[in-house]
């Protein structure tokens, strides 16, 4: 993988700094100078994103880099804010960083309103932990023309009286505008550049060896060597300050339980090393160290330690199974179990290659129209893309399988040809999406998934040179896009979105494909940056209790991907993110109808339960009784997965002997149910923090009695297409939750559970209670309605 530079758009400075705490002024040196600066030319957004977030942070068709102003030469973010009723609107912007600011720090933008009305006010907004939310405020700012603002630690001070003296953490960054009483007939638009925040941070540890990768939006740093296991591991650096003890600690990187190594570094002052063998198995481990002082933490710094796999270059297949694995998978898909897969396999495989000769695919991705289409009056032109791709896609999963699997030369060379063809074409990325300075979309990295699987199953009908460019070309389309993309710019940066998986899915199965086929290919920080992404959209998209926060029809979606990409991750590089997943299915058996086959959802998704294809590979993982029951409960014909994974043999348990109430805290879930019956009473109430594809309907509700349904999850939009989709469908009138002074858009957007410390506006339940004859929720929406209301609470009682 080559390497490239970008943009540096961060900037660190290395001189003692000096700041007041608790009103006496001291060299602090737990903490160095810290300064941004953002100015976008890059036509990146560069890890900013509405704020509050666009209901759909994967796509948001509001906000990009682009001139605010005609004439204008300057890019600058631009946000466009369309008002749907005659109401007071917002615009905004955010960005997380982990920085402080201390006496003498200032922040300093440039803005521009571009409105016909009278903005009531313009904030400078900080995330600052146990503080909350902090802000710097001008009233009536000036419109239609570049303003700059500059605000230093005092002016946050001055107008926020109850925050205590010392240092302001600064979890995010955001800005916000409110428009009185907007027109319908007259977007708004915001403009943001040249921003810059001078600031600190803790100090971190200064690495002389080994030599490592920083990320700017990630805190561990990476190793630029992958080790071998029984390999010495050398660490040497110094923290720039006077501490008595250094330690070190060890974990599995997916298992934060699991400590292989704690001890102690050599040093005294600011210098300090040690030395260990690496005796732990293969995988990805997150090293912490902690510098100590009388007994207090002073500083502490992450960073990665990959243990590779051994002798891996050459060898394939290897994502799905090895050889071996493939031996086992031939016999059963000859088995009379799997004679409908086959069929399917090799059926087709014949109707990609008379549909689809390769002699007529061409590359036309430079014909579709770029970014000046606004979707707003719908992107019908993405169809034929998608159409494109899914071509390709199935055209290369079916001939690779015929070929390794059924012995088909045929589709083995088809398959090759393929492969071969698209590699040569220049993009794969739509250009609406390119020249919006975005690198990868979802569908790309489902190719890259196929793609990979085509490489590992097609590899012995391919000679070096050819392997080279089938390599090169995911390298740059899959591999540098998901990493320029989702890892740098850090789209999507909420992390609760189906997107994270596809693309992260694409990259990490190229990579776990490629992976030392090519010793000329520097593989950090490619490889720990999409695992970084990958794991941090695992750990937000999914609660501790048992539920996904996209609704079922994302959730399966995801789990499209993760099917694909986990078991790859685990059986190339043992990293298992399984985990975190294995439970979070249940809110599907509780919150609808089981019997019936439907889940009651909250969003942009559907409800009708299929077949849980996607979840094969987690139940022959972990044999869990109830997924047992679940999958067998929803399954049609045998799949490709069943062949893969056997799911027949695990231990099945129903639930209809639990009860049938239950609430799931973590995304906001009340379920009162009368029973387990088709035809019986069933209520369910959504009042949680944001997840991606939600609408502005905290409290909305489904309620069915008797086998009717009579309040659901408005649906039915066509997402690119529909041009009510944005004013009316995602919108709180539509849906059957609390509108207060006839305003159709009452709610905005909460904040997500996690992703910064001191935004916390978002709905929770607030408090429930489950007896032997009566149920209460109590779910605390009022956040949601931009200070218009001290407190709102949805109290049910069953």
């Amino acid at each position: 993988m080559k390497m490239y530079m970008k943009k540096c758009i961060a900037f660190f400075l290395a001189l003692p700094f000096l700041f007041a705490c608790d009103d006496s002024s001291t060299t602090d040196k737990t903490v160095e100078p810290f300064g941004y600066s953002e100015d976008f030319e890059t036509n990146e957004l560069s890890a900013w994103a509405s704020y509050p977030f666009w209901q759909d942070t994967a796509f948001d068709p509001n906000m990009r880099v682009d001139s605010i102003a005609p004439g204008d030469s300057n890019l600058s973010i631009v946000q466009k804010v369309t008002p749907y009723t005659h109401v007071d609107n917002y615009a905004g912007a955010q960005k997380k960083f982990d920085a402080y600011m201390v006496p003498g720090s200032t922040i300093k933008l440039r803005y521009y309103l571009k409105t016909e009305l009278d903005p009531e006010f313009f904030k400078i907004r900080l995330a600052a932990g146990p503080d909350g939310k902090v802000d710097y405020t001008i009233t009536n700012p000036v419109t239609n023309r570049w303003v700059w603002i500059e605000a230093d630690y005092h002016d946050f001070i001055k107008q926020n009286a109850d925050l205590p003296k010392g240092k302001i953490k600064v979890n995010a960054l955001a800005v916000l505008a409110k428009f009185p009483k907007a027109d319908p007939a007259m977007p708004i638009f915001l403009g943001i550049d040249d921003v810059e925040l001078k600031g600190a941070r803790k100090t971190p540890f200064s690495f002389s060896e080994p030599e490592m990768v920083n990320l700017t939006e990630w805190k561990p740093f990476i190793p630029k060597k992958h080790y071998q296991s029984g390999e010495t591991f050398s660490l040497k650096g110094t923290w720039p300050f006077d501490a008595e003890r250094v330690s070190l600690k060890i974990t599995s990187f997916t298992h934060r339980q699991n400590t292989v190594l704690n001890k102690d570094l050599n040093g005294d002052g600011d210098e300090w090393e040690t030395t260990f063998e690496l005796t732990f198995p293969e995988g990805l481990y997150l090293a912490t160290l902690e510098a100590h002082k009388e007994g207090k933490k002073l500083s502490d710094t992450e960073f990665t330690i990959f243990i590779r796999p051994d002798s891996i270059g050459g060898n394939h297949p290897r994502l799905w199974f090895d050889q071996k694995g493939r031996n086992r998978v031939v016999s059963r898909l000859n088995s009379a179990r799997f004679n409908n897969v086959e069929e399917k396999i090799r059926s087709g495989a014949k109707k990609n290659r008379e549909e689809n000769p390769v002699g007529d695919i061409v590359f036309d991705m430079d014909q579709f129209p770029g970014a000046d289409i606004h979707p707003a009056n719908g992107l019908p032109n993405i169809v034929p893309w998608f159409a494109r791709i899914n071509v390709w896609r199935s055209g290369l999963y079916n001939n690779a399988l015929a070929y390794h699997l059924l012995g088909d030369k045929e589709a083995g060379e088809y398959g090759k040809a393929l492969l071969l063809k698209i590699s040569a074409f220049p993009s794969w990325l739509h250009p609406w999406f390119a020249e919006r300075g975005q690198h990868i979309y979802y569908p790309v990295g489902e190719l890259g998934m196929q793609v990979a699987l085509s490489y590992d199953l097609l590899y012995n009908l391919m000679n070096e040179t050819e392997r080279q460019k089938v390599r090169n070309a995911i390298t740059k389309q899959i591999v540098e896009a998901c990493h320029k993309g989702y890892v740098e710019d850090d789209l999507v940066t909420n992390n609760t979105s189906n997107w994270v998986a596809h693309n992260t899915g694409g990259s990490i199965m190229c990579q776990a494909a490629m992976y030392g086929d090519d010793n000329s290919m520097q593989p950090e920080p490619y490889f720990t940056g999409a695992v970084l992404k990958a794991y941090d959209m695992v750990q937000k998209s999914i609660g501790s209790d048992g539920a996904y926060g996209e609704g079922y029809g994302y959730y399966n979606f995801t789990m499209s991907s993760l099917a694909k990409s986990l078991p790859a991750m685990d059986n190339v590089f043992d990293i298992d993110m399984s985990e975190k997943i294995r439970g979070s299915y249940k809110e599907l058996i509780w919150a609808g109808n089981i019997k019936n086959k439907k889940a009651y959802y909250f969003g942009d998704s559907r409800g009708e339960l299929g077949p849980l294809t996607h979840w094969a590979w987690l139940l022959a993982k972990h044999k869990d009784p109830l997924l047992g029951w679940f999958y067998n409960h929803l399954k049609g014909d045998e799949t490709m997965m069943d062949v893969l994974y056997e799911t027949g043999d695990v231990p099945a348990e129903d639930p209809f002997d639990e009860n049938p109430v239950k609430f799931f805290r973590n995304v906001g879930t009340t379920v009162f149910k009368s029973g387990w019956e088709k035809d019986d009473f069933i209520f369910v109430m959504r009042t949680g923090a944001f997840y991606n594809h939600q609408h502005l309907d905290q409290g909305s509700f489904w309620l069915a009695d008797r086998g009717s349904r009579f309040i659901e999850e408005r649906h039915g939009s066509t997402y690119y297409l529909d041009p009510y989709y944005q004013s009316w469908y995602t919108q709180p009138v539509a849906h059957s939750t609390i509108l207060i002074d006839h305003n159709h858009q009452s709610q905005r957007v909460g904040d997500p559970l996690v992703f910064a410390d001191g935004f916390h506006d978002h709905a929770f339940l607030y408090h429930y209670l489950n007896g032997t004859d009566a149920a209460f929720s109590s779910g605390d929406i009022g956040k949601l309605y931009w200070g218009k209301v001290k407190q709102i609470r949805r109290n049910v009682l069953y």
